[in-house]
């Protein structure tokens, strides 16, 4: 079972949505969560891509 997935069926999420205050510390595992819950699941930056535009290597 793939992380966010994981993280779902036990229930986590659910402290975001009840909790407004609460911030967890991921690893890239968890981007899904970042999305869904920005400034409360904390997830390192992605590393772009060999090549990437100038701007988005800034991104």
């Amino acid at each position: 079972m793939h992380d966010v997935t994981a993280a779902r069926a036990a229930g986590i999420t659910g402290c975001f949505r009840h909790f407004d205050l609460v911030e967890i510390l991921l690893d890239g595992g968890y981007l899904g969560l970042s999305r869904d819950h920005p400034g409360q699941a904390l997830t390192p930056p992605r590393k772009s891509r060999p090549g990437a535009p100038a701007g988005r290597v800034e991104q």
